[in-house]
């Protein structure tokens, strides 16, 4: 009879609660009163000794699990089966948590060794733990090497090898995006901008001004999904837009419109010079954007001359919001130019989203 061996593992025990605390850089003592709060309802009063000791066992695993939540492919192996799925699916999605404050700081700058060695001044400004700014920035250039080293579109390459959830999966496609873009975000006249207010203009963007192919598509985001058949046809949009007869005509409509909003008759002073420049600038930074090095001083371009100026006229959001807003529609108005029906679509996709953005970072 030929002999064999049989080996008998029980499974492993997380516990989550701890683990969050691992994960936010808390000591031995600190999540063992954690614990303690948690337990006492159910258990009563436990020697701390007892909780040190769980703690410290706990924080052995979670160090151990490390290594494979960094390649969550290896933590959903089947051969990895000490881990039910449940729980790792959990594991990932804590593992991969962000605090936007800490990526705030991280946005518009290059993932190198010299950016990680300033996560103690991340920690600092942010209150967020060395520990924990450390493993989000290890995360972030985790995953940007990934597509640099495999091919695959964002949602796949999220889903299939780091084993996201869609939850996951919609925060981390417009902050990838952000890093794609290369967006010029650290300048001291963009230091305002909060988290949301990029991202949210990044998923403007990525929605309305490029193809859908990085994130349903076979390959991974390049130049070729920016839209460049819209942004042929907004240059030659600007082009005749700028031109004085037009521009005066469309000003016509513009404040006609305007006019009948009388609740907002205070900003229209000195709103001839302000649709000039304004209406000049928006036309000039859209028809610039080509590809996607392009992209990269668009929001200092956008505050620097479109919300600088409006600021100081002394406009409130809800005004800019009122002239940006009739001027989207006013191109409605515009009857006898034949020759314009052509870009209606090509205006409205623009103006739309330019509003958007510049209304969310008009602060």
């Amino acid at each position: 009879m030929d002999e064999f061996s049989v080996c008998f593992t029980s499974p492993l025990c997380v516990d989550m609660l701890l683990f969050t605390e691992w994960l936010s850089g808390a000591d031995d003592i600190d999540a063992a009163k954690v614990l303690s709060s948690s337990l006492q309802p159910c258990l009563g009063s436990i020697s701390t000794a007892v909780l040190l000791q769980e703690v410290k066992e706990q924080y052995v695993l979670f160090s151990y699990l490390q290594q494979y939540l960094f390649s969550p492919q290896l933590l959903k192996a089947p051969n990895f089966a000490a881990l039910s799925p449940e729980t790792k699916d959990k594991l990932v999605s804590s593992y991969y948590e962000f605090d936007k404050p800490v990526i705030r700081e991280i946005l518009g700058k290059k993932m190198n060794s010299k950016l990680r060695k300033d996560m103690d001044e991340v920690s600092e400004k942010t209150q967020v733990s060395l520990k924990s700014c450390q493993r989000q920035f290890d995360n972030i250039k985790n995953i940007l090497k990934t597509f640099d080293d495999v091919e695959g579109n964002i949602k796949g390459v999220l889903t299939t090898l780091f084993h996201f959830s869609d939850t996951l999966v919609k925060k981390y496609i417009p902050l990838i995006y952000v890093f794609i873009f290369r967006f010029e975000t650290s300048k001291k006249r963009l230091q305002y901008l909060s988290y949301d207010d990029i991202i949210i203009c990044t998923e403007y963007i990525i929605e309305q001004w490029t193809t859908d192919s990085s994130l349903s598509g076979d390959k991974l985001f390049d130049a070729d999904d920016i839209d460049r058949s819209f942004f042929e046809d907004l240059r030659e949009l600007r082009n005749l837009v700028l031109e004085k007869d037009f521009m005066d005509q469309h000003k016509s409509y513009l404040f006609a419109r305007l006019e009948r909003k009388l609740t907002f008759s205070h900003f229209a002073k000195g709103i001839d010079a302000v649709f000039r420049l304004v209406y000049r600038n928006l036309f000039t930074l859209g028809a610039n954007l080509f590809q996607t090095k392009d992209f990269r001083n668009f929001f200092n371009d956008f505050v620097e001359k479109v919300t600088d100026p409006v600021k100081q006229a002394n406009w409130t959001l809800k005004e800019l919001d009122v002239f940006l807003t009739e001027l989207l529609h006013s191109w409605g108005d515009i009857k006898d130019q034949s020759s314009m029906r052509r870009f209606d679509a090509v205006y409205l996709r623009y103006l739309e989203v330019a509003r958007k953005c510049i209304l969310q970072i008009y602060h």
